[in-house]
This record gives C-alpha cells, sequence and structure tokens, in this order.
C-alpha cells in the first residue's frame, strides 16, 4: 500500500510538483475575499449589486493566489533547471513556501533561483496593468488594477534584503560572490532578516496603538513569522556546519529492533511498543528494508481493526526520504528526517540492507555536544 503524507489539502501535481494548500490558507482567503467585497470593490463599484462585489472579491482573491503560486513556481522551475529537487509548494496564511530538498551549491544559483520569484511578480503586474487598460469593463479595470498593485508590492516587499524573503537570498548571493563564505554570507543575511523583522513589529504595534487593530496585528504576526524564518535559516546554518564531514554511519543505532510486515498491528502494539516503548520501528523482511511504522500510524488505523490489519497495511513504505547510505554525509540524513515527517531514517548498504537506524532526536543531541548554545 504506497501511501504518500501530506501535510495540507493536495491540490495538484506541476512541473512534477505538489501543490499544497495549508488549513490556515482557507482563513486567510476568506478574509481577503470579504475584505476586497465589502470595501475595495464597493468602493470602486457602488452601483453594483452585493452578490457581485463577493463574486469579485473571490475572483480577485484567487488570482492573487495564483499570482502566488506563480512566483513560487518560478523559484522552483530555475531550482530544478539547476538539480534541485522540490518536495513541493505550499500556499499558507502568509503567502507561499517552496520546499527545497538543498540548498544552491554556489552564489550564481542562489542568483537566479531568488530572483526569479520578484522578476515574475513585476511580470505580472505589468500584465495586469496593461489587460486592466485594454478592458472596456469597469468591473475587470478594478480586479486587473488591484492585482497590479499587488503584485508590484509583493515583489518590492520580497526584495528587501533580510532572510528568508527574496531579497534576503539576493543579499546572501551577492555576499558570497564577493567573500567567498557562505557561513558569513548567510550569518549576516539572517541578522538582517531579524533587524526587519523586528522592525515590522514594531510598526505593528504603532498601528494598533494609532487604532489599527487589525492592520496592526496583521503586521506583527508577519514579522514574527519572517522572525522565525530568520532563527531557523541559522539555526539550519550551525547544524550545517555542527555535521559537516560526519557520516551516517557513525551516529547511527546498530541494535535496532526492526519488525515483519506481515503482523498485526495488535501484535505490534503487545510485542512492540509496549514492550521496547518505541514509538516507530523499521519494517524488515529477508533483511530488506521495506518502511517505516509509527505509534500515528496505528492510530488512524480504528481500534476494532488492529487484529485484521498487519503492518504493511498501515506504514509509510519506503523511498529516498526514508533511507540513506551509510557513507552519506549525516547532514544530508538531518535534512531528510527534517522533511519526511516521521523523525526517523534507516541507513542501508548497496544492497539495501538495512544495517542502521538514525532518530532526528539522536542528531540534535549531536549538535547540542559540537555547538555552543550561543553560536
Amino acid at each position: 500500500m504506497v501511501r504518500k503524507k501530506i501535510r495540507g489539502l493536495y491540490v495538484t501535481t506541476i512541473y512534477g510538483i505538489p501543490i499544497t494548500l495549508d488549513y490556515s490558507w482557507f482563513l486567510i482567503f476568506g478574509l481577503i475575499a470579504w475584505s476586497l467585497s465589502g470595501g475595495y470593490f464597493r468602493q470602486m463599484l457602488p452601483w453594483l449589486a452585493g452578490s457581485v462585489h463577493w463574486m469579485l472579491g473571490i475572483g480577485a482573491a484567487l488570482l492573487l493566489f495564483g499570482s502566488i503560486l506563480l512566483h513560487e513556481l518560478a523559484h522552483s522551475v530555475v531550482a530544478k533547471m539547476h538539480g534541485i529537487n522540490i518536495r513541493g509548494i505550499t500556499l499558507h496564511v502568509f503567502g507561499g513556501v517552496a520546499e527545497m530538498e538543498s540548498e544552491p551549491k554556489d552564489p550564481k544559483m542562489e542568483l537566479k533561483m531568488a530572483a526569479a520569484g520578484p522578476a515574475t511578480s513585476f511580470a505580472l503586474g505589468i500584465l495586469f496593468i496593461i489587460v486592466g487598460a485594454l478592458s472596456s469593463s469597469p468591473a475587470l479595470k478594478a480586479v486587473f488594477g488591484y492585482l497590479f498593485f499587488i503584485n508590484v508590492v509583493l515583489a518590492i516587499f520580497n526584495l528587501i534584503p533580510g532572510y528568508p524573503l527574496d531579497g534576503g537570498r539576493i543579499f546572501r548571493a551577492l555576499m558570497w560572490l564577493k567573500t567567498e563564505d557562505y557561513y558569513k554570507s548567510t550569518r549576516w543575511a539572517t541578522k538582517a532578516g531579524s533587524v526587519f523583522a523586528y522592525l515590522l513589529m514594531f510598526f505593528g504595534f504603532l498601528q494598533m496603538f494609532a487604532g489599527s487593530l487589525f492592520g496592526g496585528i496583521w503586521f506583527v504576526f508577519i514579522g514574527f513569522f519572517l522572525k522565525n524564518g530568520a532563527d531557523a535559516s541559522y539555526h539550519f546554518l550551525m547544524l550545517q556546519r555542527g555535521l559537516k564531514g560526519l557520516k551516517a554511519k557513525s551516529m547511527m543505532i546498530r541494535n535496532f529492533v526492526s519488525v515483519l510486515p506481515n503482523i498485526t498491528l495488535q501484535q505490534l502494539v503487545d510485542e512492540y511498543i509496549l514492550t521496547h516503548r518505541h514509538h516507530s520501528f523499521p519494517v524488515v523482511e529477508q533483511d530488506q528494508f521495506l518502511g517505516i511504522v509509527t505509534f500515528n500510524d496505528i492510530k488512524d488505523v480504528p481500534r476494532n481493526e488492529w487484529s485484521e490489519k498487519i503492518v504493511s497495511d498501515a506504514m509509510t513504505p519506503v523511498d529516498d526520504t526514508l533511507t540513506i547510505c551509510e557513507e552519506c554525509e549525516l547532514f544530508e540524513a538531518f535534512v531528510k528526517i527534517a522533511g519526511n515527517n516521521i523523525g526517523r531514517i534507516g541507513v542501508t548498504d548497496t544492497s539495501n540492507k538495512l544495517v542502521g537506524y538514525l532518530s532526528f532526536r539522536d542528531l540534535e543531541t549531536l549538535v547540542s555536544l559540537k555547538i555552543p548554545a550561543t553560536a
């Protein structure tokens, strides 16, 4: 049973990239459609009925998120052209994000990838203003005028030189070109991102005190989101430095407990989970690594079916995100573990024999020992 774990609502796949809607997206989509219908379109087109305002608001909100999707697709297509795989694009309450499996290998690649998003937004803005100018319908002029404005604002905002914004990536790429030091450039870009995030939050608090409660809260939330992104990026950098040069085999657990694919879920609970107190087990048959089964997988199955369902019915089948070779870099294992939603990964030899098991917690413990808290 092949099962793909997706965070959010899967929509479609474009250019081999899964597109997902985070559940928070529905909230922001509703708020934008409501704001446009009751504010912008009512002011611009007061003679139209309220139902028409709502249709225009919903249509404009959909085109807005279509623009954000094209912005992220531009990043993703350039990344794939340079050999970087994209796990997927997720639209969420703050816009969208493309999840890369690895970082760019050189500053020129980074520069092209980062610039592709704002360039696409600017191009869309120009397209929308031209279409609006050619249209004879006041309603369409209002829709395309809004989309022109919002795409230009999106492009300019993303060009602010603070990581993880596109401008921060461009800043890092330029510093990387100049200094030839990836770590130092990333540190500067993430610090710039933190400064900008604090400025946004400060501006948001000023707006709240001035009486604009909703707008102020929104700026504070955006600033908080960017600050977390900058901190996470810097932490990711420290992890990369701390794990550099270490191999997966140096940290893997060799005395792991595995389970067979044909035992029932009830046997798994009684004979393994309650006995060994582990939350996940590699599934192995004749030394071949087949997948990983977790306690959460079992909880997804109704309790009255535990005696009928077997492990292979519930497990996550092995794929590239669940396995790594013995000689592979430990940092690569960390990236895969962080992205597979399980927190574990199997270490295999050339014949797919499972020779070790790695957990996210073990890697974090190693990094905390290697990297000072003040780094």
